[in-house]
This record gives structure tokens, sequence and C-alpha cells, in this order.
């Protein structure tokens, strides 16, 4: 062939590449929520045991001996923290009289109309404390974050959809000029290489991810600091570490 006809050959399996592509991101697309739902599993599941740790160490601190093995399974069982607040002790007191009526009536009676403005507050309070399930939130800091994180999802899927045909497009104008003993050896290497790959970028979400994450909040309560992911940076981080880890894997 000339090298005129290289070029039509190349640019016919580029814009086959390229279909396939806008078809596989169409895909992605539709598929994006549950993605993004995806990927945010390990970052929440490390969140919730990030503020568990913390509640014990600040019960453990501030009573100075360990919580007790009851607690702490109920705390990872339930996924529960704790909040000390300050309560006026004459709506402690009323609670504690509703709690104390003989029948439901009496207790309906006891509580104060809605509709009625409350009364003044008191000064005198009584701390107590409250349990709660963990709130974890992964937030998006602007309007646009989470239509660029979808957008964004919806690509890097579309794009992992759409790699089988584009290799092989691209396959079929490279394989026309080797030799076959040279192809026998591309039919041997890519599917390791494949293989690899997804193997190292599997290991990163499903194994590593907890150990990374567990590090790195460890460093944060460490350091004093609040952990406040933001959406954005976690995809980031989601689409580096595999890639990262696929490339490793292709050392041998």
């Amino acid at each position: 062939m000339t090298f005129g006809e290289h070029l039509e050959e190349l640019r016919g399996a580029l814009v086959r590449s390229l279909v396939g592509l806008v078809i596989g991101v169409l895909i992605g697309l539709m598929v994006a929520k549950y993605v993004v739902r995806w990927i945010q599993t390990p970052l929440k599941e490390a969140l919730d045991e990030h503020y568990e740790i913390l509640a014990e160490q600040e019960l453990e601190e501030r009573y100075g001996k360990e919580v007790p093995i009851a607690v702490k399974d109920q705390m990872k069982n339930e996924g529960l923290v704790f909040e000390e607040v300050l309560i006026e002790r004459r709506e402690l007191e009323r609670i504690n009289s509703t709690m104390g009526s003989s029948t439901a009536a009496e207790a309906e009676s006891a509580l104060p109309d809605l509709d009625a403005p409350l009364p003044m507050p008191d000064a005198d309070l009584v701390k107590t404390r409250i349990w709660r399930a963990t709130d974890t939130v992964v937030r998006a800091l602007s309007a646009q974050e989470s239509f660029m994180i979808w957008l964004k999802a919806g690509m890097v899927a579309g794009l992992i959809i759409a790699s089988p045909y584009i290799l092989f497009q691209l396959w079929v104008f490279v394989a026309a000029g080797l030799y076959p003993h040279e192809q026998r050896y591309v039919h041997i290497y890519l599917p390791l290489s494949l293989l690899l790959f997804w193997s190292g970028a599997a290991l990163a979400f499903f194994f590593a991810f907890e150990y990374i994450l567990g590090f790195l909040f460890s460093f944060n309560r460490s350091l004093e600091i609040e952990a406040d992911p933001r959406i954005s940076e976690w995809i980031g981080f989601v689409l580096f570490l595999p890639l990262g880890f696929g490339i490793a894997f292709q050392l041998p």
C-alpha cells in the first residue's frame, strides 16, 4: 500500500473508533449515576469507621479508661456517634414527668402546645449525651460540581465500555503491517498485559482503598484536622490510584 492508502486506512480506523467511543459514552452517561454511587462506597465506609474511632477516642480521653466492649460493639454495629448537648433543667424535668405518666392520655396532656410560643430560656442548664447515626456525606461545594462529576463518570465509564472495540480497530490497522510471528507475540502478550492492568486496578479499588483511606484518616486524627471530603477530589483519587496500580502491574 502507498503512504496515502495507509493514511486512508488509519482514518477509517479512527473514525470507527470515535463512533464506538461516542456510543460508549452515551451508554456511560445512562449509568453514570450508579457509577458515582458505587465509587463512593469505600469512602463512606472509611468515613463511618473514622467517625466511630473519633467517638471512641473522645470517650477514652474524657474518662481516662477504655470504652466497654458492649458500647464499642453497639457503636460499630449500628453506626452510632455521640454529641454532648446542654438542656434546660425544667425541660428535663418535664420530659421526666412525661415518661413517668401512667397512661398515653396523661403523657399527651403533659406535652406543650406546639403552636404556643416557647417560654423564655432558663439559665439553669444540664449537660447530657445524645446518640445518633453517623451522618456520612460526600460534599459538593458548587452548583455545577455534581454535574461535572456525573459527566466525568459517564465519559470514563463510556471509555471503559468502548475500549475493547477501540483496541480491536487499532489492532486491525496495526496487524496488517506485522509478520505472522510478530502477530503471535501480540496474541500472547496483549491479553496478559490487559489481564495484569485490570488486576492492578481491581486490587486498588477492592483492597488497597480500605487501607489507604484508613491511613489518611488516621493521619488527620493525629493532626486533629476534620476530614470533609469533596466528591470532585475523590473522583480524581479514584481514577488516579487504579491507573497507577494498573501501570505498575505491567512490570512483569
